[in-house]
């Protein structure tokens, strides 16, 4: 790679961590990107970290890769073959052999590193004239232990086999953001009000009403969901942050230490969770509004992170739409 290999931590902006971050006293570092030092434009959907270290910025104007020195623009052109199809792009993802899968609004391009080209693998899907907002941008994508691909492309379930030349397409029932279970023998797939199990070796379709889950909370509305490296199933939801038992199908709070924060007796997170990732030490990260909060997995103690009003390079008073990382830490 021509530039430096660079693994942040993002969210709208990126946080920077150095191999101090689980040190006692911890620095942070925050580099804000704009459209004066380099983004095609403001609005940063999603960022993605791919195996070599390149950062990949969904923005509402394209798509971006940033080496850490300078950043690439790809945008849709018909007159030029191998270029994206639309600059309307709702995920990314990097699959087992190195390429890129681009959802698109309507469509699916697969990005090939070595030609530095980008191919159409679906498009023109129907979509009943929905309009084109930030509500129809969410997508899920995840690859199973036979090598198919999985996402959400328009609001519908579609699965690419693993030579990547045929997909299928579920019907409306299968909508809903999703992830593969600790073993990888089913899909979990939220909806506001509903927990769905697709069984990938039975192929049936299990959907339960939030309010019919066992919960110690309301759990209310489900916002994301997640699976960590121990194949533990967390929820973000309007209730709080939730762990799913797939077995008993019900929720458990976590204990938390809410102990560094003055004032603070509260042993549970009850704020809105839109968004949960776990970093390369195995603690979690949980986005609320625009605070940011780190869970260390073996004490339970939390630190959030939030604005400063006299400091500049402190994260942004913006609500925090994910949290993207990579295992790696800085490798200079």
């Amino acid at each position: 790679m021509a530039g430096r290999f660079v693994s942040y931590m993002v969210f709208i902006v990126f946080l920077l961590c150095g191999n101090n971050l689980f040190s006692q006293d911890k620095d942070y570092i925050y580099d804000h990107y704009n459209i004066s030092n380099g983004l095609i434009s403001d609005n940063v959907f999603k960022i993605f970290t791919d195996r070599s270290g390149y950062i990949w910025i969904i923005t509402y104007n394209g798509l971006q890769k940033y080496d850490g020195y300078e950043f690439k623009t790809y945008t849709s052109n018909p007159a030029i073959e191998g270029t994206l199809s639309s600059n309307f792009v709702v995920d990314i993802f990097e699959d087992r052999d190195g390429d890129i899968i681009i959802v698109l609004d309507d469509g699916i391009d697969i990005y090939h590193q070595q030609t530095d080209q980008f191919k159409n693998l679906l498009s023109n899907l129907p979509f009943a004239e929905a309009k084109r907002n930030e509500i129809t941008r969410q997508a899920s994508v995840v690859q199973d232990k036979s090598g198919s691909i999985w996402t959400t492309c328009h609001n519908q379930l579609v699965r690419i086999d693993s030579t990547k030349e045929n997909f299928f397409v579920y019907p409306d029932e299968f909508t809903g953001n999703f992830v593969l279970n600790h073993d990888s023998t089913a899909l979990w797939i939220i909806t506001e009000g509903t927990f769905k199990r697709y069984d990938l070796v039975t192929r049936t379709l299990t959907i339960t009403n939030v309010q019919d889950i066992q919960s110690p909370v309301d759990a209310g509305k489900l916002n994301t969901i997640y699976v960590d490296s121990k194949g533990i199933c967390w929820v973000g939801t309007s209730g709080g942050l939730l762990k799913f038992d797939e077995h008993k199908i019900s929720f458990t709070q976590p204990e938390l230490n809410f102990s560094k924060h003055p004032g603070s007796t509260r042993k549970r997170f009850n704020a809105n969770i839109t968004s949960i990732y776990e970093d390369y030490n195995n603690d979690l990260w949980v986005a609320s509004g625009n605070v940011l909060s780190r869970i260390d997995r073996t004490t339970g103690n939390i630190q959030m992170l939030e604005h400063e009003t006299e400091n500049k390079n402190s994260i942004l008073k913006e609500p925090i739409t994910g949290i993207y990382g990579n295992r790696s830490g800085i490798n200079g």
